[in-house]
């Protein structure tokens, strides 16, 4: 391989429940294809097609990871406890290539910040919270937008960014699972909107036979994240609760016995307020961006979220204050068209900045800069 080569380790393939998804490497590779950089895999991974070789990611077992520039794995493979698909020397103080660790996983402590990890030249990290400790190798990634994703939204009129295109008056609110932050927004802040935009909870459940065969292949593919009726009602509401996360406060993770005393105290009094949030990032919120929904979230940069590239509170989504939730309900109360016109910014803010494309540019100048 040449250079600017890069190789993956990937997860292979399991069955719906067991997926192995590495939707940020995926997003990588079609970015990497884009700009013509050679890149090869430890195996065939995400078939795009039906016919054997329709792979994104092929294995050439000619081709060794210790000839490319740049070698990548993710959490993924941690997360499914399978590190023996991982050569014993990966790690070697004596590499010649630049290694790359993607972390994509849920909670706070994530495999990122495993002793050996400290060895990579970078751990792409998502959920990047400048309010925690973090270590120095660390540098804010994200989940993007795939072209898989690109796809579903580019088959519906009402995607286009002209501001014509109908949508309901309606707010998607069909989450899996309901950690912390997303609870509270539903209790707190999606009520508010009762009089301007009706909240619509529908689900997806069916028999993935139902599907076409390359939908059927994706459902599989993803772990069962790609349903084309849930694309179809993004490109339809106004807006989408994005809300994700885990809301924690600045004395949760103090050590010592004064500290458990503050906790105790708060606890009864609730003398502070939460003022960070964890595993805030999802496919959902970027979905949403690419549909053209207007997002809805909290305010990214006052709970210490941090993106590669920031959107602007109020001119690419919507980022609530907890505490102060009605100044955005407000100015939605006045002015409903503005929900079209911030999901039309957001949209061709994530074009700009998160297609497969700008986010393998962003990497390989990150990459470039990193020291080895």
């Amino acid at each position: 391989m040449g250079m600017g080569s890069v190789y993956f380790f990937c997860f292979p393939h399991g069955p719906a429940d067991r997926a192995g998804y590495e939707h940020e490497i995926i997003c990588l590779a079609e970015g990497l294809r884009l700009l013509n950089i050679q890149y090869s895999g430890n195996i065939d991974y995400w078939m795009e097609g039906n016919s054997p070789g329709d792979f994104l990611i092929r294995h050439d077992p000619s081709i060794s990871y210790q000839e490319a520039d740049i070698v990548v794995f993710s959490s993924v493979i941690y997360n499914y406890e399978s590190t023996h698909l991982l050569p014993q020397d990966l790690f070697s103080p004596n590499r010649l290539y630049r290694l790359v660790f993607i972390d994509a996983s849920d909670d706070l402590w994530t495999p990122g910040f495993r002793d050996e990890m400290r060895s990579c030249d970078m751990v792409l990290k998502c959920h990047y919270n400048r309010k925690y400790p973090l270590p120095d190798n660390f540098r804010p990634w994200a989940f993007g937008i795939s072209s898989r994703i690109l796809d579903q939204l580019a088959v519906n009129p009402a995607s286009s960014t002209d501001g014509i295109s109908p949508r309901k008056a309606e707010i998607l609110v069909n989450y899996r699972f309901v950690p912390s932050l997303r609870e509270r927004a539903m209790k707190e802040i999606l009520p508010l909107f009762d009089d301007v935009l009706k909240e619509n909870r529908t689900t997806d459940s069916y028999d993935p036979y139902e599907l076409s065969d390359k939908d059927r292949l994706y459902w599989a593919q993803s772990g069962r994240r790609h349903y084309p009726s849930y694309y179809r009602r993004l490109l339809d509401c106004e807006a989408c609760s994005c809300f994700g996360g885990n809301l924690e406060k600045w004395t949760t993770h103090r050590e010592g016995k004064f500290w458990n005393v503050v906790r105790k105290v708060d606890g009864k009094l609730s003398l502070f307020r939460d003022d960070r949030v964890y595993q805030f990032d999802s496919w959902r919120f970027w979905e949403s961006f690419a549909a053209g929904t207007c997002v809805f979230h909290v305010n990214l940069e006052k709970y210490g979220c941090v993106l590669p590239v920031m959107p602007v509170n109020m001119v690419h989504y919507l980022g609530f204050d907890l505490e102060k939730p009605m100044r955005i309900v407000n100015m939605i109360h006045d002015d409903p068209a503005l929900l079209r016109t911030i999901g039309n910014a957001g949209k061709s803010w994530v074009f700009d900045n998160y297609s497969p494309k700008a986010v393998a540019e962003r990497f390989l100048e990150l990459a470039a800069s990193s020291p080895i």
